[in-house]
């Protein structure tokens, strides 16, 4: 069976959870309207080819479940059944994720389960802090009206905060506000220039009600994603040590206090990326597909990236891509809001992708599952532990 490069190449994205959503829609139309069954046959055996069994559903399980709904296809002569049934079967084999290890652990090793405690994933929810020093918690909070500040009406729609009215003279950047997201949570929202923001766990942004009119300033500590609407110069100050400029444009700032450095990634638009302390020292020019990372010693350094990887965390995802297990747990411990303990040094290097809706004992037994690594789960303490003998 021979289908075009592109397709494989799709494909294979597919599965390995890197397709866009745009890319997914296609692949979709032609699971629907493209392929015949013996091509959607070659592409699931395509699939069991490139995923170790004990990753997923074993192969006789998801041919049953692909026989089952074809049999039901054929009654309702509706192609449309068919590219679910792969689909269904595609998942089923592979689960929720395509996750190896980059080194040598190994794949043979026995799975060993995690405790029973389990831990629930992070949800939609953050605190505003208005100008007075109240604060509004955002997932309780009703929708419309919210608060007044002068002239300006903050409104809660959609689960998400918008500023309409106009200012009054003279209070242009006096009154501020301060979204921040706790552990296990995100969320997202409408800045008041129109500008759109997504903050991950553990995150705060503070504006002004009312931006200047040369300039717009934000302070962004933890990981948050701007979409910028064109209009007077952006900047962006992430953790009193870096600053971003920019005029209109789509970029993820990384500042965890705890991830030692601050990075910025550029998917579209041009951004200046500068460090200070109290002045200006160094200024490098981002480009689309750059990510420029400033040090603790104040040094920028800038790389081209996979910008997937970097915004996996926007759209409900982990990746890691030669990830060592203590990067992984730092995300895990801001996601789950969980307490993490180290019993050995697990040297092993991991990478593939998984869904952030899924309870904590899911990702901890998928990485269990590389053979080198071990966890134990107590109240809300995670235990990491190289597996004995493990080389």
């Amino acid at each position: 069976m021979m289908l075009d490069e592109h397709v494989i190449e799709l494909f294979d994205r597919y599965i390995t959870r890197q397709t866009s959503p745009e890319e997914e829609r296609e692949l979709m139309e032609l699971f629907t309207f493209g392929f015949n069954d013996g091509e959607i046959e070659w592409l699931i055996d395509r699939c069991f080819d490139l995923v170790p069994v004990e990753h997923g559903l074993p192969r006789e399980k998801a041919d049953a479940i692909y026989r089952n709904i074809t049999r039901k296809e054929r009654h309702l002569r509706h192609r449309r059944a068919i590219a679910v049934a792969a689909g269904i079967a595609l998942l089923a084999a592979i689960g929720s994720l395509l996750f190896l290890p980059r080194d040598n652990a190994s794949l043979e090793a026995p799975v060993v389960l995690v405790s029973a405690n389990d831990i629930l994933p992070g949800s939609k929810r953050a605190i505003l802090t208005l100008s007075d020093g109240s604060q509004l918690p955002l997932d309780t909070a009703r929708e419309g009206h919210l608060a007044r500040e002068g002239e300006i009406s903050v409104v809660h729609r959609d689960k998400v905060l918008r500023y309409e009215g106009e200012p009054e003279e003279g209070d242009v950047a006096t009154r501020y506000h301060l979204l921040s997201t706790p552990r296990g949570a995100y969320y997202e929202t409408s800045l008041p220039d129109g500008s759109r923001a997504w903050l991950n766990a553990a995150s705060s942004i503070r504006y002004p009600v009312t931006f200047a009119s040369d300039e717009r300033r934000v302070e962004v500590t933890g990981e948050v994603y701007f979409e910028v609407m064109a209009g007077a110069p952006f900047i962006v100050s992430a953790g009193g040590r870096a600053g971003i400029e920019v005029l209109g444009t789509h970029f993820n700032v990384n500042g965890y206090e705890d991830e030692g450095e601050i990075a910025v990634t550029l998917l579209e638009g041009a951004v200046r990326f500068f460090s200070f302390s109290g002045e200006m020292r160094e200024s490098v020019r981002v480009r689309p597909g750059e990510q420029a990372r400033l040090d603790a010693g104040g040094k920028i350094r800038v790389a081209t990236v996979d910008t997937r990887e970097v915004m996996a965390w926007k759209e409900g995802r982990f990746a890691f891509d030669r990830a060592n297990i203590r990067s992984i747990m730092r995300q895990l411990v801001r996601w789950y809001d969980v307490e993490v303990e180290y019993h050995g040094e697990v040297t092993s290097h991991f990478g593939g992708t998984i869904s952030r809706d899924v309870n904590i004992s899911r990702v901890l037994r998928v990485l269990e599952q590389t053979g080198s690594v071990r966890f134990d789960v107590e109240e809300n303490k995670v235990i990491v532990m190289p597996v004995k003998g493990f080389r």
